[in-house]
């Protein structure tokens, strides 16, 4: 009887022991996954990053400090900045990078950045991206752009090692031909304020009435201000480096009225008598409205005069995309070699 008592006593002993170290073990594994420092990345299936302030990070949440010195190069005279949300990161972003935004396509001239909001967090892929603290709604980036503006002009264009003379801001729906836009360049004069784009938008401007300034707020037409012109801005915006500062200036001295968000960028540069003018009527075009039958109709010549496209859906960027590299002669990523000699 005792032997077998004594069996049990040692069971029961043994049974509390396990327990005891089981517990510690495992307070001991959640202090440490608690206190883990562990980076996160976006687009690799991770937790989103969190970023905690207003400036320029790469895709995995670091605040890039000095990208200046990075990215600033004698050849580099012209900055992207595509305007992004989280919602299109695995959609058309990468329809971007498998078109015209493949890292081997960016000329030298070049500089591709985002920007985005703070909630968003920075795009993935090795372009940084400029992050802005607003809760706007997609139609009212007035914050957004402004900063973003401001961020590009205070950082790159007015650094002294810059060679920067245009900025070109468009939306992640847009398709660019940089042999069309490196052409188009040519033509103007970096030196003058320009504010290029598709002016066929003529209104008189809407103020925030209150609530912020959107398709579905209030808005009031803005007192003492003529019918004038202003980039529809879906198809893109192209800016030389004195009408950015004169942006960015207006901006900082007297703050520009806060409406829709083209309306805005054009309403700035009014102050300063820069109105919006036209490269040509097919450098910026949106397949939205009349593009799609000249998409499918035009010459190649008149085809490859246009720079940018604002593009609908996403069988679009790769319809575009081969046109172009059948024209330029170069191997098409979605068909057979077109190369010619």
């Amino acid at each position: 009887m005792i032997p077998i008592v004594g069996i049990w006593l040692f069971a029961l002993s043994f049974f509390i022991l396990v327990l005891v170290v089981g517990s510690t073990g495992e307070a001991e594994l959640h202090a440490s996954s608690s206190n883990s420092t562990v980076p996160e990345t976006r687009g690799h299936h991770h937790k989103p990053v969190v970023v905690r302030s207003v400036g320029i990070y790469d895709e995995h949440g670091i605040l890039v400090s000095d990208l200046a010195a990075k990215l600033l190069t004698p050849t580099r005279t012209v900055l992207i900045l595509i305007h992004i949300a989280k919602k299109h990161y695995h959609t058309r972003l990468l329809t971007l990078r498998e078109t015209w935004l493949q890292d081997h396509s960016i000329p030298e001239w070049a500089t591709v950045m985002f920007y985005t909001t703070k909630e968003d967090g920075p795009a993935p892929g090795i372009s940084p991206t400029i992050i802005v603290d607003t809760n706007e709604k997609p139609h009212d980036g007035n914050e957004q752009i402004l900063s973003a503006f401001r961020i590009s002009y205070e950082q790159f264009f007015a650094h002294t090692n810059s060679n920067l003379k245009w900025l070109i801001k468009i939306d992640d729906d847009s398709y660019l031909s940089w042999n069309a836009l490196e052409k188009a360049l040519q033509t103007k004069d970096a030196n003058k304020p320009h504010y290029v784009g598709d002016c066929d938008c003529v209104s008189p401007g809407w103020q925030d009435a209150g609530r912020g300034c959107g398709i579905d707020f209030d808005c009031k037409p803005l007192e003492d201000v003529p019918i004038f012109k202003y980039v529809c801005g879906g198809s893109g915006v192209l800016l030389s480096k004195p009408a950015l500062k004169l942006i960015v200036r207006e901006e900082v001295n007297r703050r520009c009225i806060r409406t829709l968000e083209d309306i805005t960028v054009a309403h700035c540069l009014l102050a300063s008598n820069v109105q919006c003018t036209e490269m040509s009527f097919t450098a910026f075009l949106s397949l939205k409205t009349f593009g799609q039958k000249f998409m499918h109709t035009s010459s190649d010549v008149d085809f490859a005069k246009v720079c940018i496209w604002e593009v609908t859906n996403i069988h679009e960027f790769h319809l575009l995309h081969d046109r172009y590299m059948k024209i330029l002669g170069t191997q098409s990523p979605s068909g057979n070699s077109t190369q010619t000699s």
